[in-house]
């Protein structure tokens, strides 16, 4: 692995955990693990936002829901936790009566 690998992996282990992918790297799928470059191609790129976890074989494993891509760092955006993710259940309130309020299951 090359030292600029490293020191990028290094600066990611401590910054939020969630971001996304605008843009496929022009330089091919290398930074994909190569069980997961056909799963990557239906979800990247987009204005999905993964949760990143480091994995113990050295890539980053992105989950969306019960799906999972394991990456490399490459033009990952970061952004700030609202405190949901796919799956969770929410109250939706009435907002001072203009809309009825119900609970919900967040989904694509």
């Amino acid at each position: 692995m090359s030292r600029r690998r490293d020191d990028v992996r290094r600066r990611m282990k401590n910054r939020p955990c969630l971001g996304y992918f605008a843009h496929w790297p022009q330089d091919g799928d290398d930074w994909i693990h190569p069980d997961d470059v056909l799963t990557a191609r239906d979800y990247i790129p987009s204005e999905r936002v993964f949760r990143r976890e480091e994995s113990v074989d050295g890539y980053f494993t992105l989950h969306y829901g019960e799906v999972q891509i394991r990456v490399l760092p490459a033009l990952w955006q970061e952004v700030e936790s609202e405190g949901f993710a796919i799956g969770d259940w929410v109250e939706v309130l009435s907002h001072g009566g203009r809309q009825r309020p119900h609970t919900g299951q967040i989904r694509e």
